[in-house]
């Protein structure tokens, strides 16, 4: 099933995942299908899984949605899916003080991880992203630049660094100045 086919399915986003098992099942189908396009059906076809889907009764879990590895370059992904509890505003609408606590569809960064054991580690990218079209579309691009193109950790902490830097995240020295500003007591 293609993602444009699941797009189309009546309970898409599947947000009632916690509650529904077809909404849960939908949305593993769902991220294992970005990542098989995302990929091609020649590497698709040797990735392995390392984590099941899970999810979590529990409000604000995040639940893991595609965990897998390629033993052949031994590097891996793994998505989490992030949802917007609080209906914060996004990054890119945020203003002033907002702008600290303001939500955006995703985060990526390198990770390492065990495979069998914590001595048998693999090279990871580690995504956070909710459902949005842009977020999906990072979510693939991502695991292009780190399975296919074989990105290094430097390259995959610069393409964030400049996303931040792109998209006007807050410096550190300002993170510092707000939480000075707003928990004096801390």
């Amino acid at each position: 099933m293609k993602l444009s086919e699941i797009k189309k399915h009546p309970l898409f986003p599947f947000s009632d995942f916690r509650k529904n098992d077809a909404s849960f099942l939908m949305l593993e189908l769902f991220w294992t299908q970005v990542a098989q396009e995302a990929l091609g059906e020649v590497l698709s076809k040797k990735c392995v899984p390392l984590q099941d889907c899970e999810r979590d009764v529990e409000e604000e879990y995040n639940p893991v949605v595609l965990d897998f590895w390629i033993p052949e370059i031994r590097r891996g992904a793994r998505v989490i899916l992030r949802e917007n509890y609080d209906n914060q505003p996004y990054m890119h609408d945020a203003k002033g003080d907002e702008k600290f606590t303001a939500y955006f569809p995703f985060c990526f960064h390198h990770s390492f991880r065990g495979v069998s054991s914590p001595d048998d580690e693999i090279e990871q990218i580690l995504i956070h992203a909710d459902m949005s079209p842009v977020a999906i579309k990072t979510v693939q691009e991502k695991l292009q630049d780190f399975l296919i193109k074989a990105c290094t950790e430097e390259e995959i902490t610069k393409q964030w660094s400049d996303y931040m830097m792109k998209n006007k995240f807050p410096t550190h020295a300002e993170r510092e100045d707000y939480y000075d500003r707003v928990y004096p007591d801390i």
